[in-house]
């Protein structure tokens, strides 16, 4: 009998997620989508990134983001800054400030698993791109706004970012609990 083979590459590069909830994730998409547009760079889903590339096991990573999340209840955060940081993948990003769920979540994530999890900067890019006029704004007070508003967390997502960020494609989704009182699954 022939040897049956995994449905997915034993290379491919994962990533843990943190999303927002879907009226926070609409618009933190469209300012995204219009800063990439206005500067000729990708476009990628809002998020917060708990693991980074890793390339641990997929059941592996997909069963400690499950187990996560399902003690992890959801949370707000109100954004705290921009910052600009000279890296193609965090050119501008908003700065979110300490929360004990983000931490416990970053925290659990360590300890369900053998992931190498570096130091846990918590932030939401806006622009991923090479290089962009260094005197430029970026943001208009209306688009500061925007990202400064208020954020809901209701999800942590299995991603495959093996690929160019414009090709991130998310595995799979594991919804937080609504409250403390709720059971886990």
């Amino acid at each position: 009998m022939p040897e049956k083979k995994p449905d997915h590459p034993a290379t491919e590069a994962l990533s843990l997620w943190l999303l927002p909830k879907r009226r926070d994730a609409n618009r933190l998409q469209t300012l995204i989508t219009d800063l990439a547009t206005k500067y000729h760079c990708v476009s990628f889903l809002p998020h917060i990134t708990i693991v980074p590339e890793t390339r641990q096991n997929r059941t592996e990573i997909t069963a400690i983001a499950r187990e996560v999340a399902s003690n992890t209840c959801l949370f707000s955060i109100n954004p705290s800054a921009f910052y600009r940081e000279p890296t193609y993948f965090r050119f501008l990003t908003v700065r979110i400030p300490d929360h004990p769920t983000l931490d416990s979540l970053h925290q659990n994530t360590k300890s369900a698993s053998v992931l190498s999890v570096p130091a846990f900067i918590p932030h939401l890019s806006l622009i991923y791109a090479d290089q962009l006029p260094a005197h430029d704004p970026l943001l208009s007070p209306q688009q500061q706004s925007v990202a400064l508003k208020q954020m809901t967390f209701d999800r942590l997502a299995v991603v495959d970012v093996t690929a160019t960020p414009d090709a991130w494609k998310i595995l799979h989704t594991f919804r937080l609990r609504s409250s403390a009182s709720d059971p886990a699954d």
